[in-house]
């Protein structure tokens, strides 16, 4: 439970992506290192202590993932959400230990894979919200109610400056209308 502090002090966001970015770095660097015993610098850093520190910042990743993705979902498809994820996990798992026979292609193209794949899902995780300190979603239309107060002034700022202007103008006359998408509506309805 090395990553605890880094979890609470810097986020779930940040904490995955830092994690997923530095195992697939040190799968990378692994190519650039010499394959002989050296002496010096590269008798402690070798491709042996890189794939220990690479293999240990992927398995902190996975711990992170199971905690921040029950944190995504919210409560009413909990449990499909990370049934869901764990058979992809599982999946992922069945096709892993076929990528090492990959050696016999090119002595690098394992490290490769593995470095390249935990550098793209590093930056793709940063795409994800954030979910320290915010309360746990209930139902799926607080979801959407959380994107369309996200989204709000972006989507006015993305409009053409005439559209914008006729948006302002039927905005302006009608005071009384909700700002965003009334949650209780949609509930009512379905009850």
């Amino acid at each position: 439970m090395f990553f605890s502090f880094w979890l609470i002090r810097f986020g779930r966001k940040r904490t995955l992506a830092m994690f997923l970015s530095l195992g697939g770095l040190a799968s990378l660097l692994v190519i650039f290192l010499p394959e002989k015993k050296a002496t010096g610098m590269f008798a402690f850093i070798n491709s042996w202590s890189l794939s220990l520190l690479g293999k240990l910042t992927i398995s902190s990743a996975f711990n992170i993932v199971y905690i921040y993705t029950s944190e995504l979902y919210p409560t009413v498809i909990r449990n499909v959400g990370m049934g869901a994820c764990s058979m992809f996990s599982r999946v992922g798992g069945i096709i892993v230990p076929f990528v090492p026979s990959l050696k016999s292609v090119q002595w690098y193209l394992p490290s490769v894979v593995f470095g390249v794949m935990g550098l793209l899902s590093g930056l793709l995780s940063l795409l994800l919200p954030e979910t320290l300190n915010s309360p746990l979603l209930e139902t799926v239309s607080d979801l959407q109610m959380c994107s369309y107060r996200r989204l709000g002034n972006e989507a006015v700022a993305l409009q053409t400056p005439e559209r914008s202007q006729s948006y302002r103008d039927s905005s302006a006359g009608s005071e009384s209308e909700d700002e965003f998408y009334n949650v209780d509506e949609e509930t009512q309805m379905i009850t």
